[in-house]
This record gives C-alpha cells, structure tokens and sequence, in this order.
C-alpha cells in the first residue's frame, strides 16, 4: 500500500515538472527572447546560445564550457539579451603581489573605469567596480567588472590590465 500510495504522489509530480518545463520551453520558443549564436545572461550564466529547443538551452562559456540549462529555470529568472543590448559584461582578473597597495590600485581603476570613453555607464550595482577577488598566500587578485561594447572588450580588458601594473605594486 505504502508503494501504491508514493505513486500516486510521484508520478503526477513528476508529470507537472515535465509539462511545466515543456510550457515553459514553449513560451521561449515563441517569444524568442534570444536566438542561436545569441550572447545571453541566464540564470546567473553568461555565455553564447549553442542549441535551443523545447526543453532546455546550451550555452557555450568564455572559458570552452557547455552548460545546459532547462526551460523553466530560463523562464523563471533574470534573462538578458547581451547581443541584442550592445553591451558586453566583462570581467577582469588583476593579480597582484601581496605587498601591493591594494586600496590606492582599486582607487586608480575605479576612476580609470569611469573616465574611459569604452566604458559603458553601469546598469546594475555589480558593473562598473573593483574589489578585491581573492586573498593568496603569495598574492592579491582584484576583479574588475564593467559594461562595453563587444568587440571593444578585448581591448579594454588589456588597457586595463596595464593600468593596475601602473597603478601597482608599489608597497
């Protein structure tokens, strides 16, 4: 009876998951807020649209990796169309040795960010700002985040990487 009764229970749970998701994926499919090729932010995942269908979303990572994320995850949480804005997050690692002024470099970055003219103006609160990314034994890894367009990243990235050795590790 006990297996009866948890049948009854999982299956027509597991039934609302599949259709919930199959709705789900319906309702992309139709108001195709992106498309293949398609650089996206998706449920906290940044990456560009590799394969789309009813069911879930493929998206290919800056570092290679595939992540497939399901329809009704997609539906339910932040989505942004990076193609379609003309913006581009980027996000930058900065190494520094440990002996580093980290306050005065974070300072020096965060104006170079706001007076370079490929810097975009922020969006949200996590664009446009230097913290610091991670404490080593032998290190100190700022991250730098900011909004440009896409084929200016690249660019801005490396302008700025030279910036924090200028700015740097001075002690």
């Amino acid at each position: 009876i006990r297996v009866v009764s948890t049948l009854a229970w999982v299956i027509p749970a597991t039934a609302l998951v599949v259709l919930a998701n199959g709705g789900a994926g319906a309702m992309l499919l139709s108001l195709r807020p992106y498309s293949l090729g398609d650089r996206v932010q998706l449920a906290r995942q940044e990456g560009t649209v590799e394969r789309l269908d009813l069911w879930t979303t493929t998206l290919r990572t800056d570092e290679g990796h595939l992540l497939t994320l399901a329809s009704v995850l997609i539906l339910f949480s932040a989505m942004r169309n990076l193609s379609r804005t003309g913006r581009r997050t980027q996000r930058v690692l900065l190494p520094l040795p440990r002996n580093a002024q980290v306050v005065s470099v974070r300072d020096a970055l965060e104006a170079w960010l706001a007076a370079d003219p490929r810097v975009l103006p922020a969006t949200h609160a996590d664009v446009q700002r230097v913290h610091v990314g991670a404490l080593l034994e032998a290190s100190v890894v700022l991250e730098a985040c900011f909004d440009t367009l896409p084929e200016q990243a690249e660019a801005v990235a490396s302008d700025l990487r030279l910036a924090a050795l200028a700015a740097g590790p001075s002690a």
